[in-house]
């Protein structure tokens, strides 16, 4: 959602460059370009935006070209991986990896988006799932990767999900 709304926010700066007439005939393709915007930058596995969308929307959006934040709003970058993927991908195979990688996320965007529409969560290279946790204080960042952590783990304890080795997450902001 937060996603979305920055991609709204730059639509409609590059509205007032273009004519009525011109955003009047685009209106109608509105749909298919977000399909193609979402297929470009959604990653594959885990279904969060990929990298490639914050240095093309995120970064003009809410950085200076001294790459300084712009506004003045609380926020906390974080940063979150399975330490062992690819032990897991060797051992219990890529099928089971990706597996555990797509809980990762998932449960990523559920507990950010339960904590504020703007929290953002983006795929990094590798396994790594990089965001932004907006208004907030420390601690309840610190809560929400602790929350993340105990739900993909549960998950791994009570055998929804199966992998050797156990998943060993990091996660810092």
């Amino acid at each position: 959602e937060a996603l979305f709304k920055e991609m709204n926010t730059l639509k409609e700066e590059a509205q007032k460059y273009t004519s009525s007439e011109d955003a009047a005939s685009e209106s109608p393709n509105k749909e298919k370009q977000k399909e193609e915007v979402d297929s470009i930058y959604k990653d594959g596995i885990s279904g969060i935006k990929n990298w490639a969308y914050f240095e093309d929307f995120i970064l003009p959006a809410y950085y200076t070209d001294e790459f300084k934040y712009k506004y003045d709003t609380r926020r906390y970058v974080f940063a979150m991986e399975i330490a062992n993927l690819q032990d897991i991908n060797r051992i219990s195979g890529k099928n089971e990896g990706d597996k555990i990688f797509k809980k990762l996320a998932e449960v990523t965007v559920e507990k950010l988006l339960a904590k504020g529409k703007n929290n953002v969560a983006l795929r990094g290279k590798g396994g790594i799932i990089i965001g932004f946790i907006m208004d907030c204080e420390r601690i309840e960042a610190i809560d929400i990767l602790h929350s993340i952590y105990r739900k993909v783990m549960a998950s791994v304890i009570s055998g929804e999900i199966t992998v050797e080795p156990e998943p060993v997450l990091y996660a810092g902001i």
